[in-house]
């Protein structure tokens, strides 16, 4: 992930690197996010089997893997 901050010119100034910690906390903190937002929004259990397998939040549902401290 790279950011430019961009002169009035048009110019790249620099680039910024995160470090691949920081990184890595930022992308932990938007799933523990995406999986708080899934718990509100679905019911414990699902009504059916074929909705959780075209669900595109699958991989993030509390439904199929419990609360994410739990992973």
């Amino acid at each position: 992930m790279s950011y430019f901050f961009i002169t009035d010119k048009g110019r790249p100034r620099r680039e910024q690197n995160p470090s691949p910690q920081r990184e890595t906390e930022v992308r932990e903190e938007i799933l523990d996010i995406v999986a708080k937002i899934l718990a509100e929004e679905f019911p414990a259990q699902p009504e059916s089997t074929w909705e959780c397998n075209t669900c595109e939040y699958q991989y993030l549902c509390p439904r199929k893997y419990g609360p994410r401290n739990n992973w």
